[in-house]
Order: C-alpha cells, then sequence, then structure tokens
C-alpha cells in the first residue's frame, strides 16, 4: 500500500493537521514558560518573606494563567459572540509566559467600542499568539519591539502587529504564507499559515502589509462571518 502523497491529501484535511501542529506547538511552549514562572515564583516565596498579600497575588497570577492556558488547549467549541477585549487581555498574559524569547511588553490601540466579533475567541487568542510568536522568532535572539493596534470597520475590525525586526524580503514575501518554505533565516514555522487558516473558516483573512514586516488580520463582526 502505496503512501499518500501531499497532493492526495484532501485541504481540509491538511489544514485541520496544520492547526492542530501550530496549537500544540504554541501550548508546549507557553506550558513550558508556565513551569518557569511558577518554579521562580516558588523560589522567590521560599527565599523571601513577602508577606500574605503578596503570596496571595503570586498565587492568583499563576492561577489565571493556567486556567487561560487550559482553555487555549481546547478546540472551539458552539460559536458564540467573542469580546475582542477579553482575548487581548488572555493574549498579553500567555504571550508573557514565552520565556523562550527576551520578556517583551505588547503595546495594544484598542477602540472601547468594538463589535463582538464572530470568530470563537480561542481560535483569535491562537492566531493572534502565532503571529506573535512569527515577529519574536524573526527578532531573536533581540527582544521583540511589538505594536498591537486594532481598527474597526463597517464589518469587523482590522488587528495590525507591527514589529522592529529585519522585514521581509521581496521572496519573503511572496512565500509568508507558504508551510513549504523557511523564509526569515529559516524562523518562520506554521504559524501564519495557521493563523489565516482559522482565520478564513470564520470568514476573516490575513495579510502581510509590506517589507515592514507588519501583518494585518481581518475578522468579522458576529453575523457577519462568511458575509
Amino acid at each position: 500500500m502505496s503512501e499518500p502523497t501531499p497532493s492526495s491529501i484532501p485541504q481540509s484535511l491538511a489544514e485541520d493537521v496544520l492547526v492542530a501542529a501550530s496549537r500544540w506547538t504554541l501550548w508546549r511552549s507557553l506550558a513550558r514558560g508556565l513551569a518557569h514562572s511558577l518554579a521562580n515564583a516558588s523560589q522567590m516565596l521560599a527565599l523571601t518573606d513577602p508577606g500574605p498579600m503578596a503570596r496571595e497575588e503570586a498565587r492568583e497570577r499563576v492561577s489565571r494563567a493556567a486556567a487561560i492556558l487550559g482553555q487555549f488547549g481546547r478546540p472551539a467549541g458552539a460559536p458564540t459572540p467573542t469580546l475582542l477585549g477579553e482575548v487581548l487581555a488572555d493574549l498579553a498574559e500567555l504571550q508573557a509566559l514565552q520565556s523562550a524569547f527576551p520578556s517583551t511588553v505588547l503595546p495594544v490601540g484598542c477602540p472601547a467600542d468594538l463589535p463582538p466579533l464572530g470568530m470563537p475567541g480561542g481560535d483569535l487568542l491562537h492566531a493572534l499568539l502565532a503571529i506573535i510568536t512569527n515577529a519574536k522568532e524573526a527578532c531573536a535572539p533581540e527582544r521583540a519591539e511589538l505594536a498591537l493596534r486594532v481598527e474597526a470597520t463597517l464589518d469587523g475590525v482590522h488587528i495590525v502587529l507591527r514589529d522592529a525586526g529585519p522585514g521581509w524580503s521581496a521572496d519573503a514575501l511572496e512565500h509568508a504564507f507558504d508551510t513549504a518554505t523557511q523564509p526569515r533565516d529559516g524562523r518562520l514555522g506554521t504559524g501564519l499559515a495557521a493563523a489565516r487558516v482559522l482565520l478564513r473558516r470564520s470568514g476573516g483573512d490575513a495579510r502581510v502589509l509590506a517589507a515592514n514586516a507588519g501583518v494585518e488580520l481581518r475578522v468579522p463582526a458576529w453575523g457577519r462571518a462568511g458575509a
């Protein structure tokens, strides 16, 4: 019995595998970061006497990160309206767990009156974390200088991530979402491609803006997905 060739694998199955591989890779790196944070917190509490309030704050911080990580590792359930503010709050905490990269702050410019979105919150969190991880990989070993900007549109939101990395060559721009290539000095994995698959499943999309390393995600409003 011959092995299936890439061209004989249904596209939907290939996309499922791509998304699952990306989710697992991100989850594993975040779990390692959480373990690292827990070890540091335990060591700090053992060596110092910060008082009951500081101890409780440390426990709550670790517990919340663990809860978010547990939700991230689960497949999306039934579609429900997604509040972007909640997703961005979870994103800020999870990206801070990525101990494989120099710690970075994620400034976010986000209007207050955004509509609920028609993309599952877990999928949107996955897509955002994937493009942020890609940016960190591009900037490594230097600290990634990131900025996330959100703009409301007539049918949803545009989310733009910019970094101060080396930018994109013409060839890298052409193959940015191609899982068969490894542009950006061999550091790009499946993150961008998986992010675009997740967005397109909800009626959104992703694109690289230009050689300035900006990536734009288009996410439809609730009720507009697939429109």
